[in-house]
């Protein structure tokens, strides 16, 4: 294969399939659906990722999910994260909830930057604020 243009679909499709085997290295499933919001299962060391993402954006959202991971294992997030998001969706939360909701979101989110730049995969930064500013903004919806 030659060499991939930084930035093109094909690139990105590359370091999505670079970073499924980092999972599987790890023991993590990663599982494409239709129709869903992306999430990581800790209890069944399984990633979900929607399948009509482009490719760029399931690389951003992977590497956001193994952020969770990453963030999760051996600390105070461990109990609250695997108490709250079998599906993703919380039902009614309370204030300190959502506050340690949305920091749990924002670190998983710098820890998807730090494994981007680990792994060398490039980050178009305002498209990554974009997506991860869009994802935020749902939690920050939920605590109204």
């Amino acid at each position: 294969m030659g060499r991939l243009k930084i930035g093109s679909n094909e690139y990105y499709e590359f370091q999505y399939k670079k970073l499924i085997k980092y999972c599987k290295k790890y023991n993590w499933k990663v599982t494409e659906k239709y129709n869903i919001t992306d999430f990581v299962s800790l209890d069944l060391n399984h990633i979900f990722i929607n399948k009509r993402r482009s490719a760029k954006n399931k690389v951003y959202c992977l590497l956001h999910e193994i952020g969770h991971i990453l963030v999760a294992r051996g600390t105070y997030y461990d109990y609250v994260y695997q108490h709250r998001f079998c599906e993703k969706k919380i039902k009614k939360k309370n204030s300190f909830e959502n506050i340690i909701t949305l920091d749990e979101e924002f670190a998983a989110w710098r820890k998807a930057l730090i494994l981007a730049k680990k792994m060398n995969i490039f980050i178009d930064r305002d498209d990554f604020e974009r997506i991860k500013m869009k994802c935020l903004m749902t939690y920050i919806t939920e605590c109204d």
